[in-house]
């Protein structure tokens, strides 16, 4: 018996874009501002219409044992006061990382559960920066939502597998933004205290996270001393 053939077709096809101009999203723009081409051919717009789609944050932090003290309770405040900046369809994800990486909250898990992981927090260990960052850019993402990664760090890896070209090829195939907040005093000293043979073995703090930012869509932030954690992290947000 012949094996049965089934035809299909469709009227209406949904394109998802988004437009900006220096970082910022370009608005006012009709069907006649864009053109669409299938394998070349030009395609008839119908109708164009503008949505907010919900954001996912993963927070990245690196609690090794640079960060203590009074650094490590404005990391407490900064998380605590950048889930209430999220709206209501919004989703918060923590992640800490010395040598290890460890999830801390999940998009799931209600504020008390939240409230107590973020007291948790210590500190201690060298730093796995490139591998709890290509962790960030693999995880499995919901459809129909924004992925933010923020990482906050010094910015020099001490103790991953993966090394910086590997990084950089993960954030060139992966969809989430990387926004990195360097709290480093000097951007210049070596991105990685391991020694590799690959072509961006001698990258710096700064020249590497500027690559990271520039291959995901995201941007550096300095932190320096006495400065305000949390109105970073809502200023990236």
């Amino acid at each position: 018996e012949p094996a049965p053939v089934f035809r299909t077709s469709a009227d209406v096809v949904s394109v998802e874009a988004a437009v900006r101009r220096d970082r910022r999203p370009v608005t006012g723009l009709t069907a006649a501002d864009f053109e669409l081409l299938d394998n070349g051919v030009p395609q008839e717009i119908t109708n164009i219409s503008y949505e907010k789609l919900p954001i996912d944050v993963t927070v990245l932090l690196d609690v090794s044992a640079s960060v203590t003290g009074s650094a490590l309770d404005e990391l407490r405040r900064a998380v605590r006061q950048l889930r209430t900046d999220l709206a209501a369809q919004d989703r918060l994800r923590l992640i800490t990382f010395d040598m290890r990486i460890r999830r801390l909250v999940d998009f799931s898990d209600p504020a008390p559960a939240a409230d107590k992981a973020l007291a948790s927090i210590g500190a201690a260990g060298s730093s796995s920066i490139f591998d709890s960052l290509a962790v960030g850019l693999t995880t499995a993402v919901a459809p129909g939502r924004r992925q933010l990664i923020v990482l906050f760090s010094d910015g020099q890896d001490s103790s991953s597998i993966s090394d910086a070209e590997t990084l950089l090829d993960v954030a060139r195939r992966n969809t989430p933004t990387v926004a990195v907040v360097l709290a480093s005093q000097s951007l210049q000293r070596p991105a990685s205290l391991l020694r590799n043979s690959t072509k961006l073995a001698g990258a710096t703090i700064g020249g590497l996270a500027d690559q990271i930012a520039s291959n995901t869509g995201g941007f550096v932030v300095a932190f320096a001393p006495g400065d305000n954690l949390s109105s970073t992290f809502r200023r990236v947000l």
